[in-house]
């Protein structure tokens, strides 16, 4: 069943957020935070559904959450934010050389 994992994740995150109120204060204290910093945030919403960096933050508090209760086997079914990694930036395996042709030069005035 492909919900259930899912379901599953949904299952620990509200276990999470039961036992430790402080998860979601943070959450709704970095919602705050970047609408009031981020002058592309027209809303309160655009964090919870756009930003990767939000979602990040609060599966790393789940996962640390998670390793203090000792349940290490449980960080494998723990929200993973957003793609996985180098999904969507490019190729970033370049060798040295490359990325020694890609440094800026120095411009003189």
């Amino acid at each position: 069943n492909p919900m259930l994992p899912t379901m599953l994740i949904r299952d620990v995150i509200d276990e999470a957020m039961s036992d430790d109120a402080g998860i979601l204060d943070r959450a709704l204290a970095d919602i705050l935070a970047t609408f009031d910093r981020d002058p592309a945030c027209e809303d309160f919403s655009t964090p919870f559904l756009f930003l990767k960096g939000f979602h990040a933050l609060q599966a790393h508090r789940v996962a640390h959450w998670l390793w203090h209760q000792e349940r290490h086997t449980a960080l494998r079914t723990a929200p993973r934010s957003g793609s996985p990694p180098h999904e969507d930036r490019p190729d970033t395996r370049r060798d040295l050389s490359d990325q020694r042709s890609m440094t800026r030069k120095p411009v003189r005035v």
